[in-house]
C-alpha cells in the first residue's frame, strides 16, 4: 500500500517536482526516547527526495527493532511536507533455538541462546550470526550451505525463531588452473597461494590468493578467478599471463670534478634482476656501482619462495661497499618471510656485519680515535612492507609502505695501527638499534598526470656510533642532484614531491624537488645539514627498453646550489 501511495503522490505532484520541499515528519509523543534519532526538520530539491528520504527514516526504523514502523499519512502544503510516523513499540526476542546448527559451530560464532531471550530484535545482530555461520562453513569445504530462520512465530511483540542450517556438498581442493601464458609451475603455485590439494575449499582462501596473485611482479591477472565443481573436487580457475620483470640496465653519470681540476669524472652502475627463474618464483638481484675511484659497492640477494612446499620464504642478501682506502664493510643477512593476505608481506631476519679500516699505518702518529672503527655486528629484527597501489610496475593510484627495526651486539675491535690507550673508555660491547620507514604516496591530478609524495626516514642509535656505522644517502635513489651516498647519517628524514606527465601509459615527464634533514654525531664528530635537490627529467618505454634521462641540482653546507654543479644522470634499462 505504501508504494502505491508513493506512486500516487508522485503522479499528483509531478509538475511541482522542481520546487524545494521542507520536509517536517511529526511522530507520537512518548516517554520512551528513540534508540534512532530521526532527523525531523530537512530540505529537499523536489518530490522524489522527499519520498525517498521518508522511505530512508522508515527502513532505518525497522532496522533498530520498530518492525511495526510506518506512514500513517504524507501532506503536500505548498512547499511544506507534513509526514505523520507511526512508530510503534520495539519487537524482542521471545527466543531464537539453535535447531539444526551442530555444537561445536555455535561455539565458533559465539552464539549463546541466552542473549536472545527477551533482547531487542535486531537485523544487523541476526545477519551477523548468519553470517559467521556460513563462513564457518565455506572455510570447512561448504560452499554451498545455507542458513534461515524457520518456524517463525510472533506474539505480543516478541520473536521466536529456529536456526535451520544446510551444510550442501562437500568439496576439496583440487589442481590449479592457469587460462593464459603465464608460466608458473603448478607446486610453487600451490604453496604460495596455500591452495593445497586435499585441503578443504575455501571460497576465502581462492579470494585471498588471488590478492597474493596480485602481489607477483612477474604476471598480471588479466581476469576474476573462477572455480570449478566436480566430483566433490574445487579447481580453482585464474587468469594470468606473464609481465616481463626480468631487467638489465647500465647507468653513466657525468660529474664535475670539483677537487680535481674540473675535470669531468664518470661514474658507472650495473644491475641485473632475474625474476620467476624456473618458472617457481625464484629471484635473484645483483647491483655493481662504482662511484669513485676505488669505491665499488656489491649487492646481491636470492630469494627462494615457498620454501620445501611451505607459504615461507627464504631470503639471502650480500652486501659490500668500500670507501677508497679508508674502509670496507661486508655485511651479511638472511631473513624468512610470510606474504600475508592484504598485500602485505613481513620478514623475520638475522644479519652479520664487519667493518675494518683500509690502509690505516697513518693512525700510529693519531693522538685520538679515528671516526672509523673496526667491529663486527651481529643483529635480528623484523621487516614489514605493505603495497596497496593499482599496479605493482607503474603506479597511478595508492600508496607503498615499508618499515624495519632491527637491534644487536656490536663489538669493536682494536685496530693494531691505533694507540692502545685510545681504547680505554671506549666500551667493546654496546647495544646498536636501528630503525627505518618509508611510504609512498600517488594522486591521480588529471587522466594524465600523477602527484607523487614520498617520505623516508631512519635512526641508528647507540652511543658508540662511527662514521662507517651510519646510514648513506645521495643519488637518484635518495637525494637526487648529490653524489651517490654522499652523506653520512645516523638520522635522516627525506621529503619528495614529484609531478608526472604521462605522454604514455609508460612513458612520462617529471618534475621532482627532495628536501632533507640528516645528521649525526660521533666521538670528534657532528654533523647536521639540510640538503635539497631539484629538477626535471624523462622517462619512456622504447624496444629497447626504458630510457631514463635526469637533470638535477643539489644543494647543502659544502655545495653551492648552481648550473656548474648539475647532474645528469641517464640510463638504458631493458625489460624481459
Amino acid at each position: 500500500m505504501f508504494i502505491l501511495f508513493v506512486v500516487f503522490l508522485l503522479a499528483t505532484h509531478y509538475s511541482v517536482a522542481q520546487r524545494k520541499y521542507h520536509l517536517q515528519m511529526i511522530l507520537p509523543d512518548t516517554t520512551a526516547p528513540l534508540s534512532v534519532k530521526v532527523k525531523q526538520h530537512s530540505a529537499h530539491a523536489d518530490s522524489v527526495a522527499v519520498i525517498r528520504y521518508i522511505q530512508h527514516t522508515v527502513e532505518l526504523l525497522h532496522k533498530q527493532s520498530y518492525l511495526l514502523a510506518s506512514v500513517d499519512s504524507l501532506s503536500f502544503q505548498k512547499d511544506s511536507v507534513y509526514a505523520y510516523i507511526h512508530i510503534g513499540e520495539t519487537i524482542r526476542w521471545a527466543a531464537l533455538k539453535p535447531g539444526n546448527v551442530e555444537e561445536n559451530i555455535l561455539s565458533q560464532v559465539g552464539y549463546r541462546e541466552k542473549v536472545y531471550k527477551n533482547g531487542i530484535f535486531s537485523y544487523k545482530q541476526v545477519s551477523r550470526l548468519e553470517e559467521k555461520i556460513l563462513q564457518y562453513s565455506d572455510q570447512r569445504g561448504y560452499p554451498f550451505a545455507t542458513i534461515s530462520l524457520d518456524s517463525i512465530g510472533f506474539t505480543h511483540n516478541k520473536i521466536t525463531a529456529t536456526l535451520k542450517h544446510t551444510r550442501g556438498p562437500y568439496f576439496i581442493f583440487d589442481s590449479i588452473q592457469i587460462q593464459g601464458k603465464a608460466r608458473l609451475k603448478s607446486k610453487f603455485l600451490s604453496a604460495y597461494l596455500r591452495l593445497l590439494p586435499g585441503q578443504p575449499f575455501s571460497q576465502t582462501k581462492v579470494e585471498q590468493a588471488e590478492k597474493l596473485l596480485k602481489q607477483l611482479p612477474y604476471v598480471t591477472v588479466t581476469q576474476p578467478f573462477g572455480v570449478v565443481f566436480k566430483n566433490e573436487r574445487a579447481y580453482p580457475v585464474f587468469h594470468l599471463t606473464q609481465a616481463a620483470a626480468n631487467s638489465v640496465d647500465g647507468i653513466i653519470g657525468f660529474l664535475p670534478g670539483e677537487k680535481e681540476g674540473n675535470k669531468l669524472l664518470i661514474t658507472g652502475e650495473l644491475n641485473l634482476q632475474l625474476r620467476n627463474l624456473f618458472s617457481s618464483g625464484k629471484s635473484f638481484l645483483l647491483k655493481w656501482q662504482q662511484i669513485r675511484p676505488q669505491s665499488p659497492r656489491l649487492d646481491i640477494s636470492y630469494e627462494h619462495p615457498a620454501l620445501l612446499g611451505t607459504p615461507f620464504h627464504l631470503k639471502g642478501n650480500f652486501n659490500i661497499l668500500k670507501e677508497d682506502t679508508t674502509f670496507l664493510t661486508i655485511d651479511r643477512q638472511v631473513s624468512i618471510g610470510y606474504f600475508t593476505g592484504n598485500a602485505g608481506k613481513i620478514s623475520f631476519l638475522a644479519g652479520l656485519k664487519n667493518s675494518q679500516l683500509g690502509s690505516n699505518a697513518h693512525y700510529r702518529e693519531s693522538a685520538e680515535l679515528p671516526v672509523f672503527s673496526d667491529y663486527r655486528y651481529l643483529y635480528y629484527g623484523i621487516d614489514y612492507i605493505w603495497n596497496h597501489t593499482n599496479d605493482l610496475r607503474n603506479p597511478v593510484k595508492g600508496f607503498a609502505i615499508s618499515a624495519g627495526a632491527w637491534a644487536g651486539n656490536k663489538r669493536i675491535s682494536k685496530n693494531p695501527f691505533v694507540a692502545q690507550e685510545l681504547y680505554e673508555n671506549v666500551p667493546q660491547h654496546s647495544l646498536q638499534i636501528l630503525a627505518k620507514a618509508a611510504i609512498d604516496t600517488y594522486f591521480p591530478v588529471t587522466p594524465r598526470s600523477v602527484w607523487v609524495t614520498s617520505i623516508k626516514a631512519g635512526k641508528i642509535a647507540n652511543s658508540n656510533l662511527y662514521k662507517n656505522d651510519l646510514f648513506r644517502l645521495g643519488g637518484l635513489t635518495s637525494l637526487r642532484g648529490h653524489n651517490e651516498n654522499f652523506f653520512f647519517a645516523s638520522d635522516y628524514a627525506v621529503l619528495t614531491l614529484e609531478y608526472r606527465y604521462f605522454i604514455e601509459p609508460t612513458s612520462y615527464l617529471f618534475l621532482f624537488y627532495d628536501q632533507s634533514y640528516i645528521k649525526y654525531a660521533i666521538p670528534g664528530s657532528y654533523y647536521e645539514d639540510h640538503p635539497l635537490g631539484t629538477g626535471a627529467g624523462v622517462s619512456f618505454t622504447t624496444n629497447l627498453g626504458i630510457f631514463q634521462l635526469i637533470y638535477a641540482m643539489g644543494q647543502s653546507q659544502d655545495r653551492k646550489f648552481g648550473f656548474n654543479f648539475a647532474r645528469i644522470h641517464f640510463g638504458l634499462t631493458s625489460k624481459f
